[in-house]
């Protein structure tokens, strides 16, 4: 019998959380076994590498909608210039 599917927010979360560095899925599932942030984050939720890669690359539509918004959101409440956006060092194709 099949386990039901997590919520997309539950990936996302994670997704969001982890370092870019950590990119590794099964240090990110251990992490979901070890870290008291991300367990309190996930509300006790722990997905397994797979899922967690599945994931990620199945919807790169939403890492891109979630990073517009966030950035429409710091230039609404002018945070921002506009000229030159990074955040966290990360890097993300168009």
């Amino acid at each position: 019998m099949a386990r039901p599917a997590y919520n997309p927010k539950i990936c996302l979360t994670l997704l969001l959380w982890i370092p870019e560095q950590d990119s590794d899925f099964q240090v990110i599932e251990k992490e979901c076994h070890r870290n008291i942030e991300i367990i309190w984050l996930l509300h006790g939720l722990t997905p397994c590498f797979r899922t967690i890669a599945g994931f990620r690359s199945e919807n790169p539509q939403a890492f891109r909608n979630t990073f517009t918004h966030f950035v429409k959101h710091l230039n609404k409440a002018g945070l921002i210039g506009g000229e030159t956006i990074a955040i966290d060092s990360s890097k993300f194709r168009q």
